[in-house]
């Protein structure tokens, strides 16, 4: 027992930014490890604008992921709508 919860934010990781973006757009996976990485990097990005980074190049090309993969959208959309978001991850979700 313990951060098994909160995986996504113990995992976030910006050095493995380019990795993850390669893995979701990886036709291969299934929805559920699609929603994973997705729920992974968005987790990240949202980590990297908290800290006053600059995500600029970053937002459009998550949003292009995640518009691309209606199933993956709807469930960021689901689990973030619940949660207090950066101005990064509103964009990326829109």
């Amino acid at each position: 027992m313990g951060d098994e919860q909160d995986w996504e934010i113990e995992l976030a990781d910006p050095s493995k930014i380019e990795g993850m973006f390669e893995l979701l757009a990886d036709c291969l996976l299934g929805l559920e490890e699609r929603s994973a990485v997705a729920l992974l990097l968005t987790h990240t990005v949202d980590e990297l604008w908290d800290d006053d980074e600059d995500t600029s190049d970053l937002e459009p090309r998550l949003h292009t992921l995640l518009a691309s993969d209606r199933e993956v959208l709807r469930r960021m959309r689901f689990y973030w709508g619940r949660l207090q978001t950066s101005d990064a991850i509103q964009r990326a979700l829109a």
